[in-house]
Order: C-alpha cells, then structure tokens, then sequence
C-alpha cells in the first residue's frame, strides 16, 4: 500500500512538472526565441485564475499537449493574444471621464495610459481628449462612449481600430498640412488653459509706455497668431521624421463601418437609433492645400451585404438604424454649433505634436519585430499593399468579422424591443442628439472674453503675470466652473 501511494505521488509530481514546463515555457533555450512583450511576465500561468481540479487533470493536460504539438508556435500566439499593448494617453478631461478596464474603471487624467481594449466613457457634462501613439487625436463629447480595440504597428502604415458606441466623437488623425496663419481665437476654450502647460499659449509680454507712440499700447494681442505659428514650426520639424507613414483608421458604429486613410471626421451615434458622420475637409479644419483629404469608404450591415460607398468631405450623411440604407444629410443648425466648438483648436494640436515628440518616435523608425515587442511592448505587422501580408489579412478579418457580428447584434436587440413592447407594452426610448453635446462647451468659449482678463497685461499688474503657478491653478478653476 505504501509503495502504490509513492507511485502515485510520484506519477502526480511528474505531471505537474511537465504542465508547468508546457504552459510557462520553463526550456530557457526556448524562451529566448520567443519575443516577451514589454510589462508582461515570463510565465503564462493566470495564477489567480487556476482551478486545481482541472490543473491536476492528466486527462485535460494530455488533449492540450496534443493541440499544441499541433502548433509548434501556440506561445508566441498565447502572448499575443493576451497581452494589451499601449494605444495612447489621456491628454485632459473636464468633468467626470471614466476609462474601464474590464469590470472595474479609473478617473481619467493627463497622462494616464489607454490600452487595447479600454473603453472611455464621459458622462453627462463631461469632455475628454485623447492621444493615440500614431498622433490621432480623439474627443469624446458627454454621454460618450468609444472602445479601443488595437493599434497595429506596420512597416509602411499603422491600422487603428476602435468601436464607436454610442454619443459625440471627433476623430483627427495626423494630418502633414499647416494651419492657415490667422490672430483668431480658440474655440475649444473649455480646456484652456490645459493641464499640458508646455502646449500652452505663451502671452504677450507687457508693453512699455512709450511717449512717441502711445497708441501702442492699445494694439491688438497676437497670442493666438503666434501660438498657430508655433504649430507650424512644430508639424514641419515633425514632418522629417515621420517620414510620410500613414495611419488608417477602421472604425465601427452600430449601424455602419467607416474606414480610410488619415481619417479627419466627426460621428454622431445614437444608441438605438441613426447615425451621422462628417469627414472634415481641408477647409473646414483650417488647413493650407488645395486637394481634398483621402478617400473614406463606408460599409453597410448584412449577412451578405458587402457593398461600399464612398464619402465625400464637407457632407454629413446619415444611416439608418439597421444599417441598410446610407444618404447625404443637410444637417440642422445644432451639428453646426457643435463643429464650430472644435473648429480652432491650435493648442490642442501642439500638444499633439509635442507628444509625439515625447512617446511616438519608435512607431516611425525601422526597429525589428523582436526590439519592438520587447522595448515598446508592439507586435511588428507586415503591409496593407500585399494581401498575403498578416496586416491585410487582419483588416480582411475585420470586415468580414464585424460586419456579421454587428448586424447580429442590431438583429438581437430588435428581436428584444419588438418583445418587450408585445409583452409588457413598454417602449425603449432611443438615444437623441441635442445641445446637452456641446453645450458647456460653448458657454465657455462665449465666456473666453471674461476668462481672458485674467491675463490683461494693458493695465494693472496681475498675479497671473507674477506667478505662473497662480495662473494655472486659479484661470483653470474660473474656466471648469459650472
């Protein structure tokens, strides 16, 4: 009895070792060839996840043994498919932003770290910028909600893809074109002054009486000039060393798919209901050159339905709420109002350009797949131009992928308003877009003349001009007001 209790020991602790062995990769010679992302762990094993009844299972341990003799790479997959690499960085929010990962959430702040998978909310009166590490710039309005689903490093472009659930977005990739040289002020006032104080306006010095010409004193402040020149001199420095890689953009509403290059658009998704978009010309965002931005195609929802339209700039359009039909929209005065709150945002996008500077520089220089998973915690995608290429086979993917999904989805929750209104006569109300997107905003641009006294360098000496901090603290807590 006692030497069938040792065998059996012994059987035990020999199936032990070699599970460990397999799901750790405990061979060192193996280890070195397989590429540990930045910030994950050598071993595979969920510790805090481990049910000992399956783990001592030879019977399970052996059916996984198989399956992965199978495929001789199933680690370098395992890690992959578990790790959720960097996206970007929350650049500011005002009122309440909320970043959850999985079922628990963190206050968003400057400077706190999105990643695959995270998804931003903002609730009712809330604003929050947002900087992806290929430069793109996101706004959520209140009452949003956007999942960042992957950001794929290529080794000529980038492939972003996020799911637009529900609310007020801007999506503003990086764009190469200057902005049109012009002493207007900002619009998006109420983030100003940001938290960011690098990317800040510097202010006009004070002026110095001068007999001989008095009427100097009345000229008119030219911050906001040179704060545009700033940018300009910020995007042409930046310019020689992105060396032209582009960014697409895959984005998914409940309804529909928009998808392209350099992606510069505004969306607005109704839960339950339509949705509109607007890809931002030239023009609109202010920007020098005469052609048009790239091309954006739009895709419908059906099992079979591939078909794709493409957008023209300066239009909005709207889709219907099964995602079927697709039509130009002449939009009412309340789109206009919230366009116009983002129309001149300079600081916005010197912050921009300075974070690119700060966390963005390994995206656009020629590091192997190894130096980027380990230093930067990035898979290395091959092209979007080869379509054998793992990166045009994942965009394949998902088109494919989403576009049955989601029309799954749009099916479902028919099949159950249909069904709560048959069996209890209630009615789910749909979301509605109205001013509460874009309202505080703009109170606080139409307030900007108000804020700017505090920096009136005319007349009597400020604190503002004295302390830099006094400056940050109190114009920031005048601004954020209810």
């Amino acid at each position: 009895m006692w030497l069938d209790e040792k065998l059996v020991m012994k059987n035990c602790t020999i199936v032990l070792w070699a599970t460990l062995a397999l799901f750790s990769g405990s061979s060192f010679a193996a280890q070195e060839k397989i590429p540990v992302y930045r910030g994950q762990n050598q071993s595979l094993i969920e510790w805090d996840q481990i049910d000992a009844d399956r783990w001592l299972d030879f019977e399970a341990w052996k059916k996984a043994r198989d399956l992965k003799d199978q495929y001789p790479n199933w680690e370098t997959k395992v890690r992959e498919r578990g790790h959720r690499a960097l996206m970007g960085r929350v650049l500011d929010c005002v009122g309440d932003c909320r970043i959850y990962k999985g079922v628990d959430f963190i206050r968003a702040g400057f400077r706190n770290t999105v990643h695959q998978g995270d998804e931003l909310v903002t609730e009712e009166g809330s604003y929050l910028w947002v900087y992806l590490l290929d430069g793109t710039l996101v706004r959520l309005s209140p009452d949003t909600s956007v999942t960042m689903k992957e950001l794929n490093i290529g080794e000529q472009e980038n492939l972003l893809h996020a799911r637009l659930n529900a609310g007020n977005v801007l999506w503003l990739s990086r764009s190469e074109h200057k902005h049109v040289e012009k002493n207007i002020r900002e619009t998006d006032a109420l983030f100003l002054p940001l938290i960011y104080h690098q990317a800040n306006p510097i202010k006009q010095e004070q002026k110095k009486l001068n007999e001989d010409n008095l009427f100097a004193v009345f000229e008119e402040d030219q911050t906001h000039l040179r704060q545009t020149q700033r940018l300009n001199s910020l995007i042409e420095e930046n310019n020689k060393w992105v060396k032209g890689r582009p960014t697409y953009s895959f984005l998914v509403m409940p309804n529909g798919t928009v998808w392209g290059e350099t992606v510069q658009a505004e969306f607005v998704v109704l839960l339950g209901g339509e949705s509109f978009f607007k890809q931002r010309s030239l023009e609109d965002q202010k920007l020098t050159g005469d052609s048009d931005p790239p091309v954006l195609s739009f895709f419908f929802r059906g099992f079979e339905n591939k078909d794709e339209l493409y957008i023209k700039p300066s239009q909005w359009y709207k889709v219907e709420q099964r995602g079927r039909n697709f039509s130009e929209y002449d939009a009412p005065t309340l789109f206009g109002m919230s366009e116009f709150v983002t129309s001149r945002i300079p600081t916005i996008r010197v912050a921009r350009e300075l974070l690119l500077r700060r966390y963005s520089t390994f995206i656009y220089e020629d590091l192997s797949s190894a130096e980027l998973a380990k230093e930067h915690g990035h898979r290395k995608w091959g092209t979007l131009e080869s379509k054998t290429d793992d990166l045009a086979r994942r965009l394949a993917f998902l088109m494919e992928h989403t576009r049955r999904t989601e029309t799954s989805l749009l099916l479902t929750s028919s099949r159950f308003k249909q069904r709560v209104l048959e069996e209890k006569g209630q009615t789910l109300e749909s979301m509605e877009y109205s001013a509460r997107f874009f309202r505080k905003a703009l109170a606080h641009y139409q307030r900007k003349k108000e804020v700017e006294q505090l920096y009136d360098l005319s007349g009597e000496r400020l604190n503002s001009t004295k302390n830099p901090y006094w400056k940050i603290i109190n114009a920031r807590r005048t601004l954020r007001s209810p």
